[in-house]
């Protein structure tokens, strides 16, 4: 069996001496930054089970940027290895986990994914002052990508795209703090009490659950709702439908 022995030096009498590593000789601060170089510590197998504990150190030990990309190797972190609230919220950066690398055989029994598409980009913005869960368009005649709010009594402003969150976006924001949802489920309280109505654009540009009816109204479904919450399952038709006049 291998042996682990620390080289020491005695600056009372200049000797140089070897001594055994057992258990508990590295005191806290023993190893500290830019002691050990980079490959010191090679196979996976030469740090053994247990050695970092459970709570052993206060939150914070390693510090930001300890583990760069590809540090990890793949199958490094197996079942069970991460325990509960081992990840919190804003630990994993963008782009931490590619597209399509999540199966539905990855995840454990109880864990979901909640399935959505979204558009959020500093490059499109807001043409107009857009309110809290109004219905957005694209607008034609700029040059880049402009976003405004869909009004079922102007054609010209119809079909939506999709649905903002809650918060109001001040024209020539970016969206990005409040995102375009294209396809997927989010919370609408307007939309509660009104659990398997479908669901279209108003002429307030806000949804509503009352199909514009006025002569040349446009109709355009865009989601039902899910529940008395007034969350809303958005599905957006590509199309609009006139009232005749």
């Amino acid at each position: 069996m291998l042996s682990v022995l620390a080289v020491a030096y005695d600056t009372s009498t200049g000797v140089w001496f070897f001594q055994k590593l057992g258990a508990n000789q590295l005191s806290p601060g023993a190893i500290t930054s830019g002691i050990m170089a980079s490959g010191s510590i090679g196979a996976l197998n030469q740090i053994a089970d247990g050695l970092f504990a459970a709570n052993a150190e206060a939150r914070g030990k390693f510090a930001n940027g300890f583990l760069v990309s590809s540090l990890v190797a793949g199958g490094a972190i197996g079942t069970g290895h991460m325990a509960n609230d081992a990840i919190v919220s804003g630990k994993l950066g963008s782009g931490a986990i590619p597209d399509s690398s999540v199966s539905e055989a990855q995840l454990v029994s109880g864990i979901s994914i909640d399935i959505a598409e979204s558009l959020s980009e500093p490059t499109t913005l807001a043409a107009e002052p857009i309110s809290g869960h109004a219905c957005v368009m694209f607008l034609s005649g700029f040059a880049g990508k402009r976003v405004g709010v869909a009004f079922a009594n102007n054609p010209n402003k119809m079909p939506a795209v999709g649905k903002i969150g809650g918060t109001n976006i001040a024209s020539g924001a970016a969206m990005t703090t409040n995102p375009i949802l294209a396809y997927g489920r989010q919370p609408s309280p307007i939309l509660s009490g009104n659990v398997g109505k479908l669901v279209y654009v108003g002429t307030n540009g806000q949804p509503t659950v009352t199909a514009p009816s006025a002569s040349g109204n446009a109709v355009q479904a865009i989601g039902q709702v899910m529940d008395n919450d007034g969350t809303l399952f958005l599905v957006p038709q590509p199309f609009f439908i006139q009232v005749a006049a």
